[in-house]
């Protein structure tokens, strides 16, 4: 029992290897990639919103000055 808890200890307590850290910066990488088609994603409607209330808007004072 004490030997398998040693061994867990050094375990931890050892450096990650290269492939390791490469695998963990690869999953960070694709989790910062999703987030960014996610506000890509809401940057392209709120820019459609404005664009159709910069119109909307714009027909109404047209029509009120006419």
């Amino acid at each position: 029992m004490f030997r398998i808890f040693f061994a867990d200890l050094v375990r931890m307590l050892q450096p990650p290897t290269t492939i390791k850290l490469a695998e963990e910066e690869l999953e960070q990488a694709k989790r910062e990639l999703l987030r960014s088609h996610s506000s890509q994603e809401y940057a392209h409607h709120m820019a459609n919103y404005h664009s159709e209330r910069i119109e909307r808007l714009t027909e109404f004072i047209k029509k009120q000055k006419a």
